[in-house]
């Protein structure tokens, strides 16, 4: 699973941050069913791995980490991964269409536009908490629309 994720790692922009860990670029696909998927970009900079355990939002039931994975027929699926997800020290952990998102469970009405709190929280930096703007399904990038 970590070489999964250490192949994910990209740079991203900074804003926001908590105890060496910056998150960026979070927005949520105006769901179209009972789930929704977050993208965001975590940075660490810190000189130590952190891991995020656990993730929590009012508008959803539950937040679970999810991969999206190509089937033997070529159809794409979401398998759920289980926490903690380690980012590497000085690296940077990407949740993107086609890769790893949050999935948002049973999730409230939402509409584009909206900012939406949301709160990680991580073996080390605890509890961060940022904002994730509600966007038009085509607007996060490929593959990102699914109902569970």
């Amino acid at each position: 699973m970590l070489a999964i994720v250490l192949a994910l790692l990209t740079v991203g922009s900074c804003s926001g941050s908590g105890d060496g860990l910056i998150v960026t670029d979070a927005r949520i696909g105006m769901p179209t069913g009972p789930n929704a998927a977050l993208y965001l970009t975590v940075e660490n900079h810190s000189a130590t791995p952190d891991a995020l355990e656990g993730a929590d939002t009012t508008v959803a039931n539950s937040i679970e980490i999810h991969e999206t994975i190509a089937g033997d027929d070529g159809t794409m699926a979401m398998r759920l991964v289980e926490a903690p997800m380690e980012v590497s020290a000085e690296e940077t952990l990407v949740f993107q269409p086609g890769g790893f998102h949050l999935m948002l469970v049973d999730v409230d009405r939402l509409d584009v536009g909206e900012e939406v709190e949301v709160t990680l929280t991580w073996q080390n930096a605890g509890e961060i908490t940022f904002k994730a703007v509600v966007v038009e399904p085509q607007d996060v990038g490929e593959d990102q629309s699914h109902d569970g």
